[in-house]
C-alpha cells in the first residue's frame, strides 16, 4: 500500500510538473504562433527601384500559410493588386510579384493574410525607365533629440523637417541619410520622432546608422526595430548603392569592406558606384584634388580622419575597392563640417555639414566642427557616371566652404492637436529655390499616414501655397500644395474638423534668475503658450537692448503648453522682452513688454603694500618638475548580428523588447520548475 501510495503521489507530482511546464511555457508558444507578419524588405530605409514590366521581390516574416495572402502597392488614392508567385528562403517568404501598366511613383506596400496584415510605406520606387540623372540630397548627423544652444536654438526635428521639404523643392529625387540619426540611440523615442517625421516624405530614403546610433545600444536593438538593415545595396538600374556601417569604430569593419567588394564583383555592370558610411576618410575640412595609390597608403595618412588614420590596413582596403572598381562617389558626415576631395580625378569624396546635430563658430558654446550652419547637400548623379556637386549660390567654388545648402532661412514645423494637423513652411530670402528650378510654380507634396488623418475634416491651405489635391486611399493621403518660385514664401496646410479664428493665448513670463549678473548669467524665460484649436505654430522670445536692438530667440516647447528660451549672458544693466507667439494658421498675439534687470558687478581696488626684506644670499638648488598627466581612455566593444544576402536585399532581425524574458529564457524557467518538482518527488519516493 504504501508503494503504491507513493506511487500515487509520484504520478501526481509528475502531472503538476507537466501542468506547470504547460502553463509557464504555453503564451510563449502561443506568441510564436500568432507572430504578426512584417515586411523585412523592402523598407523605407532601403526603398527598391524597379522598371514597368519588371518583378519586384518582396520578404515577409510571419506568414506560415501563403495561399490566403494578397498584395498591392499603393500611393494615396491609387492602388494595385499584384500577382505574384512564392517560395520560402532562410525560414522567409519571397513574394515574387510582376509590376504591370503602373504608374511611376513612390508606394507603400500592402500584404493582407489570414494571420494578419502588414505593410511598408515609402518603399518601392517604379520608373518606366531608367533615370538619366539623380539628384541626391545628401544628409547626415540629424541627432533627433538635441536642442542647439546659442545661437542655433531650433530643435533637431525641425531641421529635419525643413530639408525634408526643401530638398523636394529643389528637385531632389533620392536622400541618402549618412548616420548619427538619433542623438541616444538607447532612447526610444528619438527613432519614434524620425520614422513619424520621414513618413511625410514624398521622396524615398536611404538609411545608415552612426556612431550615437550605437549610443547606449551598441547591438543596435532600436536600429534594427525602427530603422532596418546596418547594411546593405540598393541596385536602381544603372546605379548601385552600398550603404556601410563605420558607426561602431569609426571605419568600416574588413568584413563589411569584403562583402562590398563580392556585391561590386557581382555588379560591374553597374554604371554608377555610390559607397556611402558616417565616418569620413579625410579629415575635416579638407578641399582640393589629392591623387595617390591604395599600394602606398602611407603617403596618403597626413590626408585621413583620425580613425581611419590609425588603421591604414583598412583604409588600403577601402581605396583599393575605390580604384579597383571605379567608384564614383563616397558620402560622409560625422564631422558636422563640409569637404570635398576629387581623388584621382574619378571619385567625389563628400562630406556635409549636420542637418540637426550642433554646429557653431569657435566661440560658441554649440561649437562641433568648423561649419556655423545646419544644411544638406544637393549631388547630381549621371547613368553615364558623371558627378556634378550642386554649389549653393553664395558659393559656386566647390573646394572652399561653405558649400551645402543651408536651411538657416527655413522654418518648418508638424503641429498637431486633438482636431487638427498641421505642416508650416516659411523661406527668408532662400536663393536656391528661384535658381534650382526652372518654370512657374512648383508642387509640394506631404503624405500624410492615415492614422493620422481625422474624420469629417477639410483641408485649409494659407500663406503663398493653393491646394493642388487631397488624394486619401488605405495607407496614406498625399497633401498637394501649388507654391511660386520665390524666394520668400510662407505655407501652412491644415487637416482640421474646425475653423480656428482666436490666436494663441500666453500666460505671464517667468525669468530665472530675477536679478541676473551683467556679463555672468543666461537668463531662461519660461511662458505657458497655448492654441486648443490649430496649435502653436512658434513661439518667440523677444529681447530689446537700450539702443532699440531687438535680438530673437526660438522657444521650445518642455511640456504642459511651456514654452522655453534662454537669453545669454549680456553685458548690460538693463533689458525688456516680450513672448511673441503664432498659431499654426498664423494668427498671432504677444505678451506685452517686460522689464529685466542686471546686476552690475562691483570692483574692488585695495592700495598695493610694499615691503621690503633684506635676506643674506644662500645657495639654492631649484628642481622643476613636469606636470603629471593621466589619460583614461574607455574603449566600447559593440557586437552587431546581420543577416544579409546579396542576391536580395533582405535583412531579417529578430529584436528582443527590453526588460522582458526571451522564449528561451522562459522555457527554461519552466523546465526548472518541473525538474525541482520531479527530485521531490523522487526524495519522497525514497523516504
Amino acid at each position: 500500500m504504501m508503494k503504491s501510495s507513493r506511487g500515487s503521489q509520484l504520478r501526481n507530482l509528475l502531472l503538476l510538473s507537466f501542468a506547470v511546464f504547460i502553463i509557464i511555457a504555453s503564451p510563449v508558444m502561443v506568441k510564436a504562433q500568432t507572430q504578426q507578419p512584417s515586411v523585412a524588405f523592402p523598407l523605407f530605409s532601403e526603398p527598391e527601384a524597379v522598371l514597368t514590366g519588371s518583378t519586384l521581390n518582396v520578404t515577409v516574416t510571419g506568414i506560415s500559410d501563403p495561399s490566403a495572402l494578397s498584395l498591392s502597392i499603393a500611393s494615396g488614392n491609387v492602388s494595385y493588386s499584384l500577382n505574384f508567385t512564392y517560395e520560402y528562403s532562410g525560414g522567409n517568404l519571397i513574394l515574387h510579384a510582376q509590376i504591370d501598366n503602373i504608374s511611376p511613383g513612390l508606394y507603400d506596400i500592402i500584404i493582407n493574410s489570414t494571420q494578419g496584415a502588414a505593410t511598408s510605406f515609402n518603399s518601392v520606387v517604379v520608373f518606366s525607365s531608367w533615370p538619366t540623372k539623380l539628384r541626391i540630397a545628401h544628409f547626415t548627423d540629424i541627432h533627433v533629440g538635441v536642442i542647439n544652444s546659442y545661437p542655433k536654438t531650433e530643435e533637431a526635428i525641425d531641421n529635419y523637417l525643413r530639408a525634408l521639404l526643401l530638398s523636394q523643392l529643389l528637385g531632389a529625387n533620392l536622400i541618402i541619410e549618412t548616420g548619427d540619426i538619433a542623438d541616444t540611440a538607447a532612447i526610444t523615442q528619438q527613432y519614434v520622432d524620425f520614422v513619424k517625421i520621414t513618413q511625410f516624405s514624398s521622396l524615398p530614403t536611404v538609411i545608415l546608422p552612426g556612431n550615437h546610433d550605437y549610443s547606449g545600444d551598441a547591438s543596435l536593438n532600436n536600429w534594427h526595430k525602427y530603422i532596418g538593415a546596418n547594411y546593405f545595396y540598393l541596385r536602381w538600374g544603372p546605379y548601385l548603392i552600398i550603404a556601410l556601417d563605420s558607426g561602431a569604430t569609426g571605419t568600416v569593419p574588413l568584413d563589411q569592406l569584403n562583402w562590398a567588394e563580392q556585391v561590386l564583383e557581382n555588379n560591374s555592370d553597374a554604371q554608377v558606384k555610390i559607397l556611402a558610411f558616417h565616418h569620413p576618410l579625410f579629415k575635416t575640412d579638407l578641399y582640393g584634388r589629392i591623387n595617390g595609390s591604395y599600394t602606398n597608403v602611407a603617403a596618403l595618412q597626413q590626408y585621413f580622419y583620425a580613425s581611419w588614420s590609425d588603421d591604414l590596413t583598412l583604409a588600403s582596403k577601402l581605396l583599393e575597392l575605390v580604384e579597383k572598381y571605379n567608384i564614383n562617389l563616397v558620402l560622409s558626415g560625422h564631422v558636422h563640417s563640409d569637404g570635398a576631395v576629387l581623388y584621382n580625378g574619378k571619385t567625389w569624396f563628400i562630406t556635409t555639414t549636420a542637418l540637426g546635430g550642433p554646429v557653431g563658430p569657435m566661440e560658441s558654446a554649440s561649437y562641433h566642427g568648423h561649419a556655423d550652419y545646419h544644411g544638406f547637400r544637393l549631388i547630381d548623379v549621371y547613368s553615364n557616371g558623371t558627378i556634378v556637386v550642386v554649389p549653393r549660390t553664395e558659393n559656386t567654388d566647390i573646394f572652399s566652404g561653405p558649400t551645402s545648402i543651408s536651411v538657416e532661412n527655413v522654418y518648418a514645423k508638424y503641429v498637431t492637436t486633438e482636431v487638427a494637423r498641421a505642416w508650416i513652411f516659411q523661406t527668408t530670402n532662400l536663393s536656391e529655390i528661384v535658381q534650382f528650378n526652372q518654370g512657374g510654380e512648383l508642387t509640394l507634396t506631404i503624405r500624410v499616414p492615415s492614422n493620422l488623418m481625422l474624420q469629417d475634416s477639410k483641408t485649409i491651405v494659407l500663406g503663398n501655397a493653393t491646394l493642388k489635391g487631397l488624394m486619401c486611399g488605405q495607407t496614406s493621403c498625399l497633401l498637394e500644395l501649388t507654391v511660386p518660385r520665390t524666394s520668400t514664401m510662407t505655407v501652412r496646410g491644415i487637416i482640421s474638423t474646425l475653423e480656428d479664428t482666436t490666436p494663441p493665448n500666453i500666460g505671464a513670463p517667468m525669468a530665472s534668475p530675477k536679478k541676473p549678473v551683467s556679463g555672468k548669467d543666461s537668463v531662461l524665460v519660461s511662458a505657458q503658450v497655448i492654441d486648443p484649436e490649430w496649435g502653436v505654430g512658434k513661439a518667440l522670445l523677444i529681447v530689446k537692448l537700450s539702443n532699440g536692438t531687438l535680438i530673437q530667440y526660438m522657444m521650445r516647447d518642455v511640456g504642459q503648453g511651456y514654452y522655453q528660451a534662454s537669453i545669454p549672458p549680456l553685458n548690460v544693466g538693463f533689458v525688456s522682452y516680450e513672448i511673441y507667439a503664432e498659431n499654426a494658421g498664423g494668427l498671432n498675439a504677444d505678451s506685452g513688454w517686460f522689464n529685466l534687470s542686471y546686476i552690475i558687478p562691483t570692483t574692488t581696488t585695495t592700495a598695493p603694500v610694499t615691503t621690503t626684506t633684506t635676506t643674506t644670499p644662500t645657495s639654492t638648488t631649484t628642481t622643476t618638475t613636469q606636470p603629471q598627466t593621466t589619460t583614461t581612455t574607455t574603449t566600447t566593444t559593440s557586437t552587431t548580428t546581420t543577416s544579409t544576402t546579396t542576391t536580395t536585399t533582405t535583412t531579417t532581425t529578430t529584436t528582443q523588447a527590453q526588460g522582458g524574458l526571451g522564449t528561451t529564457a522562459v522555457i527554461g524557467i519552466a523546465l526548472v520548475v518541473v525538474i525541482v518538482v520531479i527530485l521531490g518527488a523522487a526524495f519522497l519516493i525514497k523516504k
